[in-house]
C-alpha cells in the first residue's frame, strides 16, 4: 500500500530535521527569540520550496 511507502520516507526525513533543530537548540540555548526567528526562516524556506 502507498501508506507503507510514505511512512518510511517521513521517518527518514523527520529524524534528520529533528537533529538539525536539536543542534540549533543546543547552540541557542536560552535564546527563545532567535529560535522563533529561525523557525520562521525555516517555515518561509519550506513555503518557497513548496
Amino acid at each position: 500500500p502507498p501508506t507503507v511507502q510514505r511512512q518510511p520516507t517521513k521517518v527518514r526525513l523527520d529524524p534528520l530535521f529533528i537533529a538539525f533543530v536539536e543542534l540549533k537548540l543546543r547552540e541557542d540555548l536560552g535564546a527563545r527569540e532567535s529560535l522563533a526567528e529561525q523557525s520562521r526562516r525555516i517555515q518561509m524556506s519550506l513555503a518557497i520550496t513548496g
